[in-house]
């Protein structure tokens, strides 16, 4: 929060989700779906100051293969 601006407000917003997908799941789809959440977002779109998104997204192991 810059203290030279009154009233003292916060300037930016980043947030840094964790996004745990299987093996099959494309990351730029995941990606497109944040994107596309955060531009929808209520919040996000409410506030009146910079919001950034930058998830972190982790890909797993094959689910349902049967083990």
């Amino acid at each position: 929060m810059p203290e030279d601006i009154t009233p003292m407000r916060i300037a930016a917003i980043s947030l840094r989700p964790e996004i745990a997908v299987s093996a099959s799941t494309d990351p730029e789809r995941v990606q497109r779906l944040v994107e596309k959440a955060h531009q929808g977002c209520f919040i996000a779109n409410s506030l009146n100051t910079d919001v950034s998104v930058r998830p972190t997204i982790e890909i797993g192991e094959q689910v349902g293969d049967g083990a």
